[in-house]
């Protein structure tokens, strides 16, 4: 046992600290709804309109919404299992892998992490993702163990019932995969054609649920997909203009800095090998890069500094296209002839069949780009392994960051979720104590951190007050916490804790 822990104290540690982390993680958004549903109503919910497909999804949110500790647990166990699945297959450092993890944009750690029920959909379909393409790339190549002719299969079944780009990703690059095998050897692979079936099968599942009928229809009130030539070319744009380039570029500005700074290493350290051609090609790429790079942090460190927000966008969102298109010119170029070719570009190809359907869906939200983020990661640290990258001489900095951001983000979760409490102990006071019918309550502090917590509206109202079992005809208006703080002082009600 003393050599398991030795050999495994930082894998042990990480559980521990991403454990204790999530146990001050709220429940926000439709968690409190979630939490309500009993397992014996899942039957149910598998018809229900106004849900999805989402089975395995839906049915794990159920279970992790009802108590902080069971989603401590299911967050770590998944969490530490998507940073192993990056390290074994980037042969990175824990450590730089964790970190950029943690400095991941906030909008899309509040949606895929902190969210209870974008968690269980985003981040728990990740690792499932990222275990079957390992799995088939290695039935892809005939170096796959036995116990894949079980796993994969049964995990491409499940997987497909979390995210609806995902099942059709997987529909895709499961036929693609056993055509290019054919055409290497000629015969098919009786695995990877199971593989084929089985999300083919689950992909017909997901999507015979009563609620795509009525998007198609364009009677669902909350989702809509395109349904003309002309409302498709419009859905593309705004969903380009307005989400897509935010979350794959324009808000990644420390992940895309990586990318940059990697592929100008290896460009250096191989820079022999390229005629002046492609060497005036590489530099002009480079100071294209570090322009749109550069004007990301200023417009970060002063958000003032913009146009009118509709220009903002178009404009922030064409730069962003022209520093896509500039990083794939960058990585053609210093890849095409090179053997690590089809490995540096895998991720790539995987996050253009991700994101193809999201341009034609609506709502988007950064919990929809949290596997893009860890593809991209992926990327960068082939990119390093590429350039030789000394990861050694940084391990300290590295380090130090880090545990910089566990405190900071533990102290802001640790402050929202002392204010919930204040606030849920507020509430059932004058609900027992009262008869009042409108309840001032406070906003949490760093509300930017938490998915949509404000329950004012008539449904989540409603739910909080059943979850809660506080009187049905109480409602509330949120004010600064501050000011909270101040008109208890002033009623005399004592804040607890």
């Amino acid at each position: 046992m003393k050599k398991i822990i030795r050999n495994n104290w930082k894998w042990i540690l990480g559980f521990v600290l991403i454990f204790l982390c999530s146990l001050v993680l709220p429940f926000s958004g439709d968690d409190l709804d979630w939490g309500m549903k009993s397992i014996s109503e899942y039957g149910s919910l598998l018809v229900d309109p106004t849900l999805n497909g989402r089975y395995v999804g839906n049915f794990l949110v159920i279970l992790i919404t009802k108590h902080a500790v069971i989603r401590s647990l299911v967050t770590a166990l998944i969490v530490m299992g998507i940073i192993y699945m990056i390290v074994k297959e980037t042969k990175a450092p824990l450590i730089f892998v964790c970190l950029l993890i943690i400095l991941m944009p906030v909008s899309i750690f509040r949606q895929s992490i902190t969210w209870a029920s974008g968690f269980t959909n985003y981040t728990i379909s990740t690792l499932g993702l990222l275990i079957i393409l390992v799995g088939i790339r290695q039935i892809f190549l005939d170096k796959y163990d036995e116990k894949y002719k079980v796993v994969i299969p049964i995990l491409i079944f499940l997987t497909s019932f979390f995210l609806e780009n995902v099942t059709l990703f997987l529909t895709l690059l499961t036929i693609a995969v056993n055509v290019f095998y054919y055409i290497k050897h000629k015969k098919w692979n009786k695995l990877l054609v199971i593989c084929s079936i089985v999300s083919i099968i689950g992909t017909i599942l997901m999507f015979i649920q009563p609620a795509y009928r009525s998007v198609a229809s364009g009677d669902d009130g909350y989702r809509t997909i395109a349904n003309s030539l002309r409302g498709t070319i419009i859905r593309c744009v705004v969903n380009y203009v307005y989400f897509i380039h935010r979350f794959v570029a324009f808000e990644n500005v420390i992940l895309l800095t990586v990318i940059t700074l990697s592929l100008r290493l290896y460009f250096k350290k191989n820079e022999k090998d390229y005629p002046k051609s492609k060497i005036t090609i590489l530099n002009v790429t480079f100071c294209i890069a570090m322009a749109f790079l550069t004007y990301v942090a200023l417009l970060s460190i002063n958000p003032s500094w913009q146009l009118d927000d509709k220009i903002q966008n178009y404009l922030n969102a064409f730069l962003s296209l022209i520093f896509i298109f500039n990083t794939l010119v960058q990585i053609i170029v210093l890849f095409y002839s090179k053997k690590s070719f089809w490995k540096v570009t895998m991720p790539l190809i995987c996050i253009t069949g991700l994101i193809a359907p999201l341009f034609l869906v609506d709502p988007l939200g950064p919990r929809n780009f949290f596997v893009i983020y860890v593809l991209e990661m992926i990327e960068t640290f082939y990119i390093l392994n590429e350039a030789k990258f000394d990861y050694e001489d940084f391990k300290y900095g590295a380090a130090t960051v880090l545990a910089v951001m566990i405190v900071y983000y533990f102290s802001i979760y640790a402050r929202i979720s002392i204010v919930y409490l204040q606030r849920d102990n507020y509430i059932e006071y004058m609900s027992s104590q009262t008869v009042d019918q409108l309840v001032v309550v406070p906003e949490v502090p760093f509300k930017e951190f938490v998915h949509y917590d404000n329950f004012s509206d008539k449904h989540m109202n409603y739910v909080y007050n059943k979850n809660k079992n506080v009187r049905e005809d109480i409602k509330y208006s949120f004010i600064p916490y501050v000011d909270w703080v101040n008109m208890m002082w002033k009623s005399g009600y004592k804040i607890v804790p």
